[in-house]
C-alpha cells in the first residue's frame, strides 16, 4: 500500500500524513449468505436477486449489490467447503436487519453479518494485502503524538456538552519501524526516537473564563489534532473526547 495507517474507526480509516478517509468509500459493508445444503445454491441466489430487483420496501432496499457464488471453508471444519455469495449493503449497520431479513424470509444462513464493522473492514485489508495498521514496510516514520487534558466544573453524569474551563497538553515527537511477513508470520514493530527527558517536556494550559475565550480553546484543540499523527490521554476515550466533542458539536449548533 505504501501508507501507513494509524487507526480505524467504523466510519474513518486513519493513515499518516492525510485528512480522514470516509471507511465506506474505500470499502463496502457486506456479510455472507448460504442456503440449506439440500438447496441448489445458483437458484436460491437468483430468487434473491429477483425479490431485491423488485424494489418493494423490505430490508433487500438496504442492499446495493449481491455478489457471484463462491467457495468459502467452513468456520467450524476447515477441510470442508460450502457455496455461498456476498451481500453488500449501503451502510454497515444496516448488515443486521438485512441479514435477519434473508434468514427469516428467504431461509438462508448468514455469516459475518455481527462482526464490528471497522474489524471487517481490517480484516479484508489485511487479506488483499492494502493495509496493516502501523506497518511502515520496514521504513522509520515520524510520528508526533498529542497528549490532553480537560476539566470542567460543571460536570453532570451523562451530559457531554459542558463547558471545558481547561485543557492542557503536551506534544511529543517519535519515530517508529515496523514490518510483517506473512508468510513467515513475523512481526516487528519497534520505536525507535523517544524524547530522551519527555517528562520535562513544556505542558500548555489552556484557561476558559467565559465562553468566547473556550471557542478559542475549542478551535485551538482543533487545530492541534489536525497537526498530530496520535492523540493520546488518562480516559480520552470514555471521557475527554465525548465532553469535547458534544461541546464542538453544541456550540457549532447555537
Amino acid at each position: 500500500m505504501g501508507e501507513t495507517v494509524l487507526g480505524i474507526s467504523p466510519e474513518s480509516l486513519y493513515i499518516l500524513g492525510k485528512k480522514p478517509q470516509s471507511l465506506e468509500e474505500i470499502h463496502k459493508p457486506h456479510f455472507l449468505a448460504f442456503p440449506p445444503s439440500d438447496r441448489d445454491v445458483e437458484v436460491e441466489r437468483k430468487k434473491l436477486v429477483d425479490a431485491w430487483k423488485r424494489n418493494e420496501e423490505t430490508p433487500l432496499k438496504h442492499i446495493t449489490d449481491i455478489g457471484e457464488v463462491e467457495e468459502f471453508r467452513s468456520f467450524w471444519d476447515f477441510e470442508k467447503k460450502v457455496k455461498g455469495f456476498r451481500i453488500y449493503a449501503k451502510r454497515s449497520f444496516l448488515v443486521p436487519e438485512i441479514s435477519d431479513y434473508l434468514f427469516f424470509n428467504h431461509n438462508l444462513y448468514t455469516a459475518e453479518h455481527d462482526i464490528p464493522y471497522h474489524q471487517r473492514a481490517l480484516i479484508d485489508f489485511a487479506a488483499s494485502d492494502r493495509a496493516w495498521v502501523f506497518d511502515t514496510e520496514g521504513k522509520k516514520k515520524n510520528l508526533k503524538v498529542l497528549v490532553y487534558d480537560i476539566e470542567t466544573t460543571e460536570f453532570e453524569e451523562g451530559k457531554t456538552d459542558l463547558p471545558i474551563d481547561i485543557l492542557g497538553y503536551t506534544s511529543i515527537d517519535i519515530a517508529v519501524e515496523s514490518e510483517k511477513n506473512l508468510d513467515t508470520e513475523e512481526f516487528s514493530f519497534e520505536i525507535k526516537d523517544w524524547p530522551s527527558n519527555w517528562i520535562d517536556g513544556e505542558i500548555i494550559q489552556l484557561i476558559a473564563r467565559s465562553k468566547d475565550e473556550e471557542i478559542d480553546t475549542l478551535l485551538k484543540f482543533c487545530k492541534l489534532v489536525e497537526q498530530h499523527s496520535i492523540i493520546s490521554g488518562h480516559n480520552i476515550v470514555g471521557f475527554d473526547n465525548r465532553q469535547m466533542h458534544g461541546r464542538i458539536e453544541k456550540i457549532v449548533s447555537e
